[in-house]
């Protein structure tokens, strides 16, 4: 295993080193494309890091900080999402409705008939029927 990181780490410093010693060529209008090729009117870039080790570093510790502070936000974000309960769905009115038929007092109500007797009727939907009032006649 050992082997096969020190592979790797040499083919990954050597490719960085063949990328740094690469002219980079600013072409085309307004230099906005960027080449390995030369081109006519083309400027020869500095494609290196010109920050030194310190900056390097201290970039690299700005980076960990960030990357701590957004997890400890993330689980600060689930814990209090966890913490909250989902709230109930209501109506135009903003007044909460049941979910159960059953266990609502407003959808069923009792009257008395002509006759005596309580009856129940329960609210049901009803289309709307639109009636354009008659004009009285004189």
């Amino acid at each position: 295993m050992t082997r096969t990181g020190l592979l790797v780490a040499l083919l990954v410093s050597a490719g960085l080193v063949d990328a740094a010693t690469t002219p980079i060529y600013r072409c085309g209008p307004g230099g906005r494309e960027y080449s390995q090729r030369p081109c006519a009117d083309g400027t020869v870039v500095d494609g290196t890091d010109g920050r030194t080790a310190a900056q390097r570093a201290a970039a690299a510790r700005t980076v960990e900080q960030e990357k701590r502070k957004a997890a400890q936000l993330e689980r600060d974000r689930l814990a209090q999402e966890r913490s909250t309960k989902p709230s109930k769905a209501i109506e135009i009115d903003g007044l909460a409705r049941p979910t159960d038929a059953s266990a609502s007092a407003v959808e069923g109500t009792s009257t008395k008939s002509h006759s005596g007797k309580i009856k129940s009727k329960a609210k049901e939907p009803k289309d709307f029927v639109a009636v354009e009032p008659v004009a009285k006649k004189k």
